[in-house]
C-alpha cells in the first residue's frame, strides 16, 4: 500500500468514524463505491474501532482495595508479604 492509499484510507475512516453508524454505509458507498479494495479496508478498520467500544477512551476505575495485599491469594499462592509496589521507577546504588 503506498502512503498516498494510506492517507486516502485514513481519511474516509477518520471522516466515517465521526458519522452516527446508521449513516456510515451510506457515506461509504458514495465515497469509495468505485474502489471495492478501498471501501474493504475502509470497513474493516470501522468494524475494529466498533468491537474496540470504549476500550481506549474510558479511564480504569481504582483497584480494589483487597486487590495484592497480605493474605490474599491469587491461584494456588498467597501473599505474605509485600515487597515493594510500582515499578516504574529504578533504585541505582553504587558499587561498594
Amino acid at each position: 500500500m503506498t502512503p498516498e492509499t494510506w492517507q486516502r484510507i485514513k481519511g474516509v475512516f477518520d471522516a466515517a468514524a465521526e458519522l452516527p453508524a446508521a449513516e456510515r454505509e451510506a457515506f461509504l458507498e458514495s465515497v469509495c463505491g468505485t474502489e471495492p479494495a478501498m471501501l474493504a479496508e475502509v470497513r474493516s478498520l470501522l468494524a475494529s474501532l466498533d468491537d474496540a467500544g470504549d476500550f481506549i477512551e474510558a479511564p480504569p476505575g481504582p483497584p480494589p482495595e483487597t486487590a495484592f495485599t497480605t493474605g490474599v491469594s491469587i491461584g494456588p499462592y498467597r501473599i505474605v508479604q509485600v515487597i515493594g509496589e510500582g515499578g516504574m521507577a529504578w533504585s541505582i546504588r553504587p558499587f561498594a
